[in-house]
């Protein structure tokens, strides 16, 4: 066998040994029509209906109705992802609002393990329909939130087999009963890198075996 046999032998052995990679994957939640049924809201801090919700038009509107801190999780039905067999590589966000009172913290949320994790945006009090446009969020850029909307220290999972998780927008106040906008056109990109496929230590250890076993048959014929 010669000596490019024997490295061509040797490069399988470590492409089957480390595993074949699938392609990566983008998953797109979207949200235009906010039909019934199509959004679901649940306090993540502060009192259960701390912000109201209302469709008009086709658009999502959300009023602060209490002077408590307030975060209110807005997740799109069906928008989930449990990763198995591949890892989150990255997350996009992209929302339209229009303020029409006061201001709201606001951004992408998920909900994983029962917990809440956010990036945190401010909508500032000027009117208009503006774009917020958030890409490439990482694990790390998503924090947890605790009591008073208050970074816990955690962040979101995005390895895998972690739990599943959820995604939507939230919406929040920090004493500012009243406060009002509207939104409309979400869109959440998901962006997944394969994790590899190993085979098991006998496999390549009798690959390693037949092509000794073939460099023998080769030497005994020279």
């Amino acid at each position: 066998m010669s000596i490019s046999e024997l490295k061509t032998l040797g490069l399988t052995a470590a492409v089957l040994t480390l595993g074949t990679l699938a392609e990566a994957a983008t998953y797109t939640f979207t949200e235009t029509d906010f039909l019934p049924g199509s959004m679901i809201a649940e306090a993540a801090v502060g009192p259960v209906g701390g912000q109201a919700t209302a469709v008009s038009g086709g658009t999502y509107g959300v009023t602060t109705t209490t002077n408590s801190t307030t975060y209110t999780g807005h997740f799109l039905s069906g928008a989930s992802l449990t990763p198995l067999g591949e890892s989150i590589v990255s997350v996009d966000f992209q929302i339209d609002y229009n303020v029409q009172n006061r201001q709201h913290a606001f951004g992408l949320i998920i909900e994983q393990g029962g917990s809440y994790f956010i990036n945190y945006q401010l909508t500032g009090f000027t009117g208009g329909w503006k774009t917020l446009d958030v890409d490439g969020l990482l694990s790390a850029n998503i924090p947890g939130i605790g009591a008073g909307g208050v970074a816990n220290g955690t962040f979101a999972d995005f390895t895998d087999g972690a739990d599943t998780l959820r995604f939507g927008f939230f919406t929040a106040n920090s004493l500012s009963s009243g406060a009002s906008v509207i939104y409309d056109n979400i869109e959440i990109i998901v962006t997944t890198a394969p994790s590899a496929v190993p085979l098991p230590a006998g496999g390549a250890l009798l690959l390693l075996g037949l092509g000794g076993l073939g460099l023998g048959v080769r030497r005994r014929g020279v």
